[in-house]
């Protein structure tokens, strides 16, 4: 009876937070996006991976400051390119623009000489492979996790992105190959096997 007594008291404290975190999920899913597909936006192109920055400034929603002024550089593809600054200085937003997380401000942004805003949404992120800073891997075996972002991808596709991230040898020293399985949150891999499956994912 006392331990029913203590479980309905942990209900009834928990209740009222559960709800609170529920209507603002809901408040969440009930808002318009921001960023939206335009009609007819260009779908099918074959990517040859030019990326110019022109002019472009950036100010968050709501804020004041620029994060981002006037930046414009080209990347052409094959080329590494890297922005140094410290925490704070608009590295990660400069990179959250090309996928449209965020419109500019001001100026544009163009792949292969289209400005990002005139592809249609879906299938301009679908041509971005996005390697985060934080490595997220999920429970399943290595192949499910390199093909998250493209599940119809066949065994070759797996091995060749594999290859190419340079994470195929420690792949094929395991047991079940790319069969074997990932712990959750990827304990059972190193650090380096964690970063080198985050970019298979993002080349299948």
């Amino acid at each position: 009876a006392m331990f029913s007594i203590m479980l309905f008291s942990m209900v009834f404290i928990m209740y009222p937070k559960a709800q609170v975190s529920a209507n603002r999920i809901q408040e969440i899913l009930d808002e318009d996006p921001i960023i939206k597909s335009p009609e007819n936006g260009v779908k099918e192109t074959a990517i040859k991976g030019l990326v110019e920055f022109d002019n472009v400034s950036f100010v968050y929603p709501n804020g004041e400051a620029a994060v981002l002024k006037d930046i414009s550089f080209k990347a052409k593809k094959g080329e590494t390119i890297a922005f140094i600054g410290s925490t704070g200085s608009g590295k990660s937003t400069l990179i959250n623009l090309i996928p449209r997380f965020y419109d500019v401000t001001q100026g544009s942004i163009k792949i292969d000489g289209v400005d990002v805003r005139d592809y249609d949404l879906k299938a301009l992120r679908k041509k971005i492979g996005f390697i985060p800073q934080k490595t997220l891997l999920f429970t399943g075996s290595i192949a499910s996790n390199i093909k998250f972002g493209k599940k119809n991808a066949d065994t070759g596709e797996i091995e060749y992105s594999a290859k190419i991230a340079q994470a195929y040898d420690f792949i094929s020293r395991k047991p079940k190959k790319c069969d074997e399985l990932i712990s959750e949150g990827g304990s059972n891999v190193s650090g380096g096997q964690k970063q080198r499956l985050s970019i298979a994912r993002a080349l299948v």
